[in-house]
């Protein structure tokens, strides 16, 4: 079934699931055009008429179907509470007219009580010999088909739902085992730096120079990766520079973060 288009604000033996959104079209022509068709209006024997009958036919065409698609791609399948209105725009000794149509785009489903209700009264014509037990047969068959459509895109929308759910939840559980990787690779690294913290001190921070480039996007793995590269009074340094504190402040910070991996590895 194509994108339905009505001016009500229901559509008969249809109901409303969904409201998807407001949905407008537009189309501008040329005054002249306009001037030239009113014109023509008295040409009635002649093929005027006709032709620029055409034309505004393809006009409306043309915004019909521009907002069936603008429907489409909000997964719509239907417009409701359609308007369209010409209005003249005018600018730079120019004047133009245009055409816009708006509605609401929304998706539907046919009333499946009247759906049964068609099938009650199949029964009631076949008993009744109004119609042949072939034409009961194809009756109940279209009936059947198209709400079995409508509860197979149902069903697809859910499972849709479902496998979207399931990726959602498959991606966050891979960056948990990742974080969790990186932590315990952080926190490694940094224990195994405590045999090295001699190599530190608060002298040889105070006079060190942070490196031009720097690995991290934190303080904490800042240092760290000057840690793993033997850069303790370096890492020191940044400390400073970032806290604005001291270098034994520095110092007491560095040794602390290593002591706390050391001891978050052994548990």
């Amino acid at each position: 079934m194509g994108v339905i288009i009505v001016n009500t604000d229901s559509i008969a033996h249809f109901t409303i699931k969904e409201y998807k959104g407001l949905v407008s079209a537009n189309q501008v022509i040329g005054a002249d055009f306009i001037a030239d068709l009113f014109a023509s209006f008295t040409d009635f024997v002649g093929g005027r008429s006709g032709a620029y009958r055409d034309n505004l036919e393809s006009l409306y065409k043309d915004v019909l179907k521009q907002l069936r698609n603008k429907a489409n791609s909000l997964g719509a399948n239907a417009v409701v509470g359609f308007r369209i209105d010409f209005d003249e725009i005018s600018g730079k000794n120019k004047s133009m007219f245009m055409v816009t149509c708006v509605g609401t785009a929304v998706l539907v489903e046919p009333d499946r009580y009247e759906m049964y209700e068609k099938l009650h009264k199949l029964k009631i014509f076949l008993a009744d010999g109004l119609l042949t037990q072939e034409q009961y047969d194809y009756e109940k068959e279209q009936i059947k088909e198209t709400h079995n459509h409508y509860l197979a895109n149902d069903f697809k929308k859910h499972v849709e739902e479902l496998t979207r759910e399931q990726i959602r939840k498959d991606a966050e559980e891979k960056l948990k085992v990742v974080t969790e990787e990186r932590k315990r690779e952080k926190e490694e690294k940094l224990s195994n730096m405590v045999d090295n913290l001699w190599m530190m001190s608060v002298e040889g921070i105070e006079e060190a120079e942070v490196p031009f480039t720097l690995k991290g996007d934190s303080l904490d793995e800042t240092i760290s990766n000057l840690l793993c590269d033997s850069l303790f009074n370096e890492a020191g340094k940044f400390y400073m520079e970032e806290t604005g504190l001291d270098a034994q402040s520095a110092y007491d910070y560095i040794y602390s973060m290593c002591l706390k991996a050391q001891e978050n590895l052994a548990k």
